[in-house]
This record gives structure tokens, sequence and C-alpha cells, in this order.
């Protein structure tokens, strides 16, 4: 079998699933709190989870992340700008499958240090209580880079089961 084939094969849609639109995007963001940031480390894929805020801004949408100052993350980022975002939450905990997710492809427009006390950084924790109190509260923070990602393209589905 060639790849061709393969390709083929795959190409055929085993699951139905229905396009959302921006509204519905929207709606699946505002319940989310963690998703997979995708980075390129020397033209090899490197997936992370991030806890993240988003806003809506007259000229896009935009993510934040924030981020200690040292690792592959940070890395990558200062090589590359472009991302990828991925993010996917269970619609019916009965079934494996039923699930709605986004794909985001983006760049990143700024990396900076600030405080934990900025207030995007207080967004993206009191999203999450559970990470605000042990992020904060028990780490000696001095300074975090806040990460801010423009969209360039958006995109979900949900899966209809």
């Amino acid at each position: 079998m060639t790849l061709k084939d393969n390709l083929d094969i795959c190409s055929i849609n085993l699951i139905p699933y229905k396009e959302l639109s921006l509204e519905e995007i929207y709606k699946v963001l505002d319940k989310s709190i963690l998703c997979k940031l995708g980075l390129c480390i020397e033209n090899t894929p490197y997936i992370v989870p991030m806890y993240f805020h988003y806003t809506t801004e007259s000229d896009g949408i935009y993510f934040y992340m924030a981020s200690e100052k040292r690792g592959k993350k940070i890395k990558s980022i200062y090589n590359n700008k472009n991302i990828s975002i991925e993010i996917d939450n269970p619609v019916d905990y009965t079934c494996n499958a039923n699930f709605e997710s986004i794909i985001i492809s983006g760049e990143i427009v700024s990396i900076k240090s600030v405080k934990p006390k900025n207030i995007y950084i207080q967004k993206i924790f009191s999203d999450n209580q559970i990470l605000e109190k042990e992020y904060l509260e028990n780490r000696n923070l001095d300074d975090l880079l806040l990460i801010k990602i423009k969209v360039n393209d958006i995109s979900g589905r949900v899966t209809l089961y």
C-alpha cells in the first residue's frame, strides 16, 4: 500500500462532527483553562500544557500565558514565533470519542518579564483557584514571563454521537 492509499483511507470521516461558529468557539474557550501549546525546536514538534487567559481586542483574539524564565519552551519561543494551540473538552463522559476541540495557529507578539501581580497573570491564575493557590502562594516568584499570542486562525469542532 502506498502513502497515497493510506492518506485516502485516513480521509474517510468515521466520526461525525459539526464545525463550531465563532460564538460557539468562545463558549468553549470560556469554560477551558488548560491548552496544549505547540512549538518547534530544531524542526521537532514540542507540545507543552499551559494555563491561559484570552481576550478579544479590536484587532483580533489574543492568548496570554505565564511561564518561568527557563526551559525548552522559552528557548523555542525566542527562536521561532510561530505556534499552535489545541484545546479539547469532553462533551459526554460516557463516550471517549465525544468531545469539542479548538485548533489555533498564531504567533508570539511579545514576551516580557512581569511581576506576579500583573493583571494578566492574575487572570490566568484566577480562572483556576487551585493553580492560583499552589503557584502563587507556595512559590517565591520574583518575575514571570508573560507570553502574548496573536491568533491568526481559529477553528473548532464537536463530535456528534
